[in-house]
């Protein structure tokens, strides 16, 4: 799980430096987890939420709908630039998390 996690926050940091975000189709932990409902998800365990809502993502995804009105979501503004340093932040956190479980 570390690595999809990894996976994850390396998508972050192209998107950071002029890659696109093609939402589940370019995540390492969607394409592992979401055509179940996103069960056993980390990002899922941690909000209780489906599809990454609650999470720096839905911010993401509506400022691109709202402000940019991208089909692929890239980093377009100064905005865009803070919300991708909340995501990679997040994943951070969510990596610690499951670091720390510890499973008899």
């Amino acid at each position: 799980m570390i690595y999809l996690i990894n996976k994850s926050i390396q998508k972050w940091y192209h998107i950071q430096n002029g890659g696109r975000d093609w939402g589940n189709i370019n995540c390492a932990l969607c394409k592992a987890y979401y055509h179940n409902n996103c069960a056993d998800c980390p990002i899922k365990k941690h909000t209780k939420l489906l599809w990454c809502t609650g999470t720096p993502y839905e911010k993401w995804h509506n400022h691109q709908k709202t402000e940019h009105d991208n089909l692929v979501y890239k980093v377009s503004c100064d905005v865009c630039n803070d919300i991708v340093n909340e995501e990679i932040e997040f994943l951070l956190l969510i990596k610690e998390e499951v670091k720390n479980v510890h499973i008899p």
